[in-house]
C-alpha cells in the first residue's frame, strides 16, 4: 500500500484538511518557495500557529489547575508563575522539536538547496517552525474552530514516537506527479529522467559516485529524498553504463515501483 506525505501527516494529526495545499505550504521553507516560486512558504503560517499554540494551552492549563467557583470566579489550584513555568515547559523549542520527531515530520520538509547543504532538517528550529506552521495551517482551515484546533495541539504534543517504519511505502504527495513525468523507469532513460526531476524541483540533485574495480566500474547514485544508494551490482566495462544502472533504481525507489 502506498501512503502519500499528506495521508501521513494527516493520520497522525487526527486531522483531514479540506484545503489540503495549506498542508503542502506548512511544510514548505523559505528556501524552497525561492527556488519554485509556485509554491508559498510557511512563514506567515508560523506566525498563526505560535498564537494558536498559545491559546490553546493556556486552555489546557486553565481546565486542569481550575474551575469556577459558586459565584462564576475562576479559582486555580496554581498560581501566575507557575503557570507561567508549565506553559514554557510545552512550547519550549525543545519540546517542540522533539514533538515533530515523535511525529517523524521533519522527513517531509521542502527544503532548499542552501537548507539541504545546511542539514536544515534536523535543526532543531527548523522543526519548531514546523510544529507551529502545521498547526497555523489546520487553524485557516478550520476557521479557527478552538475545538478542533485544542484536539490538534494536544495530539501533537502528546505525540508517541512512529512505529511506522521508513520504506519506499511511505512515498512523499509529489508521488503521482512524478510517475507522469517519468512514466515507468527505463534504463537507457534513467540519467535523463532523474535530472528532468531534479529541473523541475521535485527532487535534489542526483550524485553519482564511480569506483574503477578490476572487473569494471561500478556507481553509486545517491538522491537526498531517496531512502537508499542504489549501485549496479555486477561491474560493467562502461561508466555510462553503470550510471544508468544506478539511477534506474534510484527512480524505481522514488516512485515506488517494485522490479
Amino acid at each position: 500500500m502506498i501512503i502519500t506525505r499528506s495521508d501521513y501527516i494527516q493520520n497522525r494529526l487526527n486531522y483531514t484538511f479540506k484545503k489540503e495545499n495549506l498542508l503542502l505550504q506548512a511544510i514548505t521553507r523559505r528556501s524552497y518557495s525561492s527556488e519554485n516560486p509556485a509554491y508559498q512558504n510557511n512563514q506567515v503560517l508560523e506566525f498563526i500557529g505560535d498564537s494558536v499554540l498559545s491559546l490553546c494551552t493556556v486552555k489546557t492549563l486553565c481546565q486542569e489547575s481550575g474551575n469556577f467557583n459558586k459565584y462564576n470566579q475562576f479559582v486555580s489550584s496554581k498560581d501566575e508563575g507557575q503557570l507561567s513555568e508549565k506553559r514554557k515547559s510545552l512550547v519550549n523549542k525543545n519540546n517542540l522539536a522533539e514533538c515533530i520527531d515523535n511525529l517523524d515530520f521533519a522527513q517531509f520538509l521542502l527544503l532548499g538547496k542552501s537548507d539541504e547543504n545546511n542539514d536544515v532538517r534536523n535543526k532543531t528550529g527548523a522543526k519548531e517552525d514546523t510544529f507551529e506552521a502545521i498547526l497555523g495551517a489546520v487553524a485557516l482551515d478550520c476557521n479557527f474552530d478552538i475545538a478542533t484546533l485544542n484536539r490538534v495541539c494536544n495530539t501533537m504534543l502528546k505525540a508517541k514516537p512512529t512505529q511506522i517504519q521508513k520504506t519506499s511505502n511511505l512515498i512523499d504527495n509529489n508521488t503521482k506527479e512524478m510517475r507522469a513525468e517519468v512514466g515507468k523507469p527505463k534504463y537507457e532513460t534513467a540519467v535523463c529522467k532523474l535530472n528532468e526531476l531534479y529541473q523541475k524541483g521535485y527532487i535534489s540533485k542526483a550524485k553519482y559516485i564511480f569506483e574503477n574495480t578490476k572487473s569494471g566500474w561500478k556507481c553509486t547514485c545517491k538522491v537526498q529524498e531517496c531512502n537508499h544508494n542504489w549501485s549496479n551490482s555486477e561491474p560493467k566495462s562502461r561508466k555510462s553504463e553503470a550510471r544508468q544502472i544506478s539511477a534506474y533504481w534510484v527512480l524505481m525507489d522514488l516512485l515506488g515501483y517494485k522490479d
